[in-house]
């Protein structure tokens, strides 16, 4: 997606945020003001949801990985993106792609690859690393790794439970739930979509304290960023959210 279209989505979304001000100032005590507020509210989710989802697909990347001869080639991968596909393509042989040991908070996956299922995609959306292999022929070697990272290239070694920001497309405010009752967070990192940290500051989050509201700063800017919040024992919590 190119500069320009994605300028024209940030002025789109910037008149969709007018127009339900306005709706909200000018109908919220009238019932058929409340209905029609209502519709442009849902219109307007279902467009953004629309627009999210074109987004990750222009700006994913697929990698390809066959399987034939009992090996995967390439059977290593270490520029994977949080939103890139994986897909494993059959060649010859009766083999599966069956994850092993991956991040806590991805998704497993089991998959026949065969002369009657050719193929198989698996699209990350936890950073990590994750290992594989053929459940007939691992013995032979036939095993597999990806490593998956977030813009900033930084890859999460923290359970993918304990942190969580909503709601995700945003617009000027997040609330962070921290379930982690043994630390704290200290700082908070903001990185654009290309990787470059444009804010650090301190963010102090008692342990056992349950949700916060965090404003986002306007200086950060619109459009992708990445949330890596760090706790008082220097573990990364990374979150990637779209700003509206």
């Amino acid at each position: 997606m190119d500069n320009f279209t994605i300028m024209k989505i940030k002025k789109f979304f910037q008149k969709m945020r007018e127009e339900i001000a306005l709706q909200l100032s000018s109908t919220l005590d009238q019932k058929t003001g409340i209905a029609q507020l209502q519709r442009v509210m849902v219109h307007s989710l279902l467009v953004m949801a629309f627009v999210t989802a074109s987004f990750f697909s222009a700006n994913a990347t697929k990698h390809i990985i066959t399987a034939q001869n009992f090996n995967f080639n390439p059977s290593t991968l270490d520029n994977v993106h949080i939103g890139d596909t994986i897909r494993w393509n059959w060649v010859n042989g009766n083999h599966t792609t069956t994850s092993v040991t991956i991040p806590v908070g991805a998704a497993t996956w089991d998959w026949p690859l065969n002369d009657t299922s050719l193929f198989f995609e698996y699209v990350p959306t936890v950073s990590g690393v994750y290992d594989y292999h053929c459940m007939h022929h691992f013995n032979l070697g036939m095993t597999g790794t990806f490593t998956v990272l977030s813009s900033s290239g930084i890859t999460n070694s923290t359970s993918q439970n304990e942190l969580a920001v909503f709601p995700n497309p945003c617009f000027d405010n997040l609330t962070v739930q921290f379930a982690n009752g043994n630390s704290s967070l200290k700082v908070l990192k903001i990185y654009n979509n290309m990787g470059k940290l444009l804010l650090e500051i301190p963010f102090e989050y008692t342990a056992g304290e349950n949700q916060r509201i965090f404003n986002i700063p306007e200086l950060v800017g619109r459009g992708f960023i990445y949330l890596e919040f760090i706790d008082d024992t220097k573990n990364a919590y990374t979150r990637k959210v779209f700003r509206l």
